[in-house]
């Protein structure tokens, strides 16, 4: 069954990639670089379709394996990459695309009782049992999820970054728990091979990829702590997070004192700032150091948290600070 499947999806992947020109004309998913873009060449926006026709095939061998345990919701899933899919052919306003967003999550976590969080598990602090909390069973998770797909979306601004981003919480979730590999087994090939191609600059996420990728981790972590609480602690995922969610908040918070919209996009972010300091290759490696090297302190020594903690936050404060100081803006 696996080769069966990976064949096909092998097979896929090159018949979208050899007719990228075609295919994506057809469904208006090609970009025209802008004054200001950091691209100087067309964008085939069409590597969400190639990760969801991964994600049919990686659905379609869990079912071969009768898992008791389903760490996914194909509506919510199917939902956001709908969303963002039109966004990318048609522009939709931010405040819609939220908006719609919100729709499929409150109808999803209504009917889904474990996308609801009745308890955080705490490092320092334990158990903390909400049984009866509406605000923490129901509004929470919705607030989690468009904070963490946004603030990921807001990371994939320069070629590579967010499937760098994407990978390495992937394996990170497959550390701890090995049963969500079923989930990965064949988006992984893909997210390597679109990887390649976004630094050839060939085919990129766009927001579908994007709003597909952070709504299945998005998914896994809040059904992983319904059906096993112990798994994660609230600061290894805050932790886990932390980089994106900082750069997010800060440009959110930046944007209004400025007196402009929060949710358009700019050149302030820390990625941005790197990229234009260091060049692509060293902006990742700076920053798969920066997600990567707190969150495995705390994996091999526990009692080091609040230190990994400390190092993530201070390292994007000077960083930030050092490239705010020595950059002068380029556009």
């Amino acid at each position: 069954m696996i080769f069966i499947l990976s064949f096909v999806n092998i097979i896929f992947t090159f018949l979208i990639y050899l007719k990228r020109d075609k295919f994506s004309k057809k469904l208006n998913l090609i970009l025209s670089p802008q004054k200001k873009s950091v691209h100087k060449k067309n964008s085939y926006v069409i590597g969400g379709i190639i990760l969801f026709l991964s994600l049919i095939l990686s659905i379609i061998y869990f079912y071969s394996t009768n898992s008791n345990i389903i760490y996914f919701n194909l509506f919510l899933i199917t939902g956001f990459f709908i969303i963002a899919l039109v966004d990318d052919m048609v522009k939709i306003t931010p405040v819609y695309r939220i908006f719609f967003c919100i729709l499929v999550l409150v109808f999803t976590i209504y009917f889904d009782n474990t996308l609801n969080i009745k308890t955080l598990n705490f490092y320092y602090f334990d158990l903390l049992y909400f049984p009866e909390n509406k605000f923490v069973k129901y509004i929470f998770p919705i607030i989690c999820i468009l904070i963490f797909v946004n603030a990921f979306n807001f990371i994939d601004g320069i070629d590579g970054l967010g499937i760098l981003v994407g990978l390495s919480i992937i394996f990170y979730l497959i550390i701890n728990n090995n049963n969500v590999l079923v989930y990965f087994i064949f988006l992984i090939p893909s997210l390597l091979f679109l990887f390649y191609l976004n630094l050839k600059k060939s085919i990129f996420l766009g927001d579908s990829g994007n709003y597909l990728l952070s709504t299945i981790i998005s998914c896994i972590l809040i059904k992983e702590n319904h059906f096993n609480y112990n798994l994660f602690y609230a600061e290894e995922i805050f932790l886990l997070l932390i980089i994106p969610g900082l750069d997010l908040i800060r440009l959110f918070f930046k944007r209004i004192i400025n007196k402009k919209n929060p949710l358009l996009g700019d050149y302030d972010h820390l990625h941005h700032k790197l990229y234009f300091k260091y060049g692509l290759k060293n902006t990742l490696i700076i920053y798969f150091i920066l997600i990567n090297f707190p969150l495995y302190i705390f994996y091999f020594k526990n009692n080091l948290l609040l230190f990994s903690l400390i190092i993530s936050f201070l390292s994007y404060l000077f960083i930030l600070f050092y490239l705010t100081k020595k950059i002068k803006k380029k556009f």
